[in-house]
């Protein structure tokens, strides 16, 4: 009985190859591009509202003909708390986009990401944290926010 919930356990639990993170980092692409469709025109500083959801902050930090780096976030409390605060490079020409860095105020009760003491395989951070992403993004979609050159708060980049 037990030998069988195990392997029934396993199952249901995709493999965690590095083509399957690959199709993480397409589908974040895909997501972010459609949240910030003017990506290469949007201020390096911009803001999206929406009447569902917190405000979501936008920050380019890097550009170049081939990556853009940037972090979202979300601002609490007096505007000093960024909670989270996703650091993600986008890869124009391979049409991907990854998370760098993400930091919690508190850690997330469904993954191991920033859990004290936690320590987790490189391949395996990069799956929860995508995949964090992926929902995240998901998220920001459906609560109406979009990075567009009419709606956002900000200027537009120079160039």
């Amino acid at each position: 009985m037990l030998i069988k919930e195990y392997q029934s356990r396993d199952r249901c639990q995709p493999q965690r190859s590095l083509n399957q993170l690959m199709a993480i980092y397409e589908a974040n692409y895909r997501r972010l591009k459609h949240l910030i469709p003017a990506l290469t025109q949007i201020a390096d500083r911009a803001i999206s509202t929406s009447s569902d959801d917190l405000d979501l902050h936008l920050q380019i930090e890097d550009r170049s003909t081939y990556t853009t780096i940037l972090t979202l976030t979300y601002l609490f409390d007096d505007g000093s708390v960024a909670d989270p605060a996703a650091r993600i490079r986008i890869y124009h020409d391979a049409r991907v986009a990854e998370v760098e860095a993400c930091r919690f105020r508190q850690p997330l009760p469904f993954t191991r990401i920033a859990r004290p003491g936690v320590k987790l395989p490189v391949l395996e951070w990069k799956w929860e944290i995508n995949v964090f992403l992926e929902k995240w993004l998901l998220y920001c979609i459906e609560q109406g926010h979009l990075f567009d050159l009419e709606s956002v708060i900000g200027q537009p980049a120079a160039g």
